[in-house]
């Protein structure tokens, strides 16, 4: 979770979190 949070804010790519989040 915390891995995807960083990723939304420092790149600010949804569908790289979401790809993680999965």
């Amino acid at each position: 979770m915390k891995k995807i949070v960083v990723l939304v804010s420092g790149q600010g790519s949804n569908l790289q979190a979401l790809i993680d989040a999965c």
